[in-house]
């Protein structure tokens, strides 16, 4: 069963876990204990593709493939992801409490172990080191689709009224509800509509 590593976005971050869980669920997931570390919430198994597609509050997931105790660990057995690069890629790195390690050292020492296909911009494949009480190296699988949500944004839309909820957390609330893409979900008091547009753009009946 794979392990992932899913990137939050915002402030709230307990909020964005919970809407993680929620997503996972309103697909038919039973995700167990959803953890979190700093900027990442962590889980294993579930349809984290589906989840991603509707999510509001998370960015990116990441499969786990490889985890150390340690830099110098990872350093010493770096063949261990030469399976996972077929081609370019680029390396992003999360420090975490108690490490305080500078985010370049860390993508210069890897670099320099797997050979010079590193790339900025387009690379084959994105992988994120997270460095903290042990490191775990991620591969980027899924995006969301946050580009499609924040299109239908309040001062986007042809009325709204002062009190509009924002598309980002109109969408938090269809998730939170675990409302399933073919379910039914009723707003009574909808004023602009807002939550109901979020539910009817994720397939269910508004």
């Amino acid at each position: 069963m794979p392990r992932w590593a899913i990137e939050l976005v915002g402030e709230a971050l307990d909020l964005a876990t919970a809407e993680l869980a929620g997503c996972l669920e309103a697909q038919g997931g039973r995700p167990g204990e959803v953890s979190r570390i700093g900027r990442f919430a962590f889980l294993a198994g579930g349809p984290v593709g589906e989840a991603m597609a509707r999510t509001a509050l998370s960015r990116r997931a990441f499969e786990i493939v490889l985890e150390r105790p340690s830099m110098d660990a990872l350093l010493e057995d770096v063949s261990a992801l030469e399976g996972f690069l077929g081609g370019t890629y680029r390396i992003s790195v999360g420090v975490h409490h108690p490490h305080t390690i500078e985010k370049g050292m860390v993508v210069r020492g890897l670099v320099k172990a797997l050979g010079g296909r590193a790339v900025v911009r387009n690379p084959d494949v994105v992988l994120k080191v997270l460095v903290g009480a042990g490191v775990i190296v991620g591969v980027l699988r899924h995006r969301a689709d946050r580009r499609s949500i924040l299109s239908r944004d309040v001062m986007r839309r042809p009325f709204f009224s002062p009190v509009s909820i924002r598309s980002v957390y109109a969408r938090t609330l269809v998730n939170l509800a675990r409302t399933p893409v073919d379910g039914r979900f009723a707003d009574p008091f909808c004023g602009g509509g807002g939550i109901l547009m979020e539910a009817a753009a994720l397939g269910a009946e508004a």
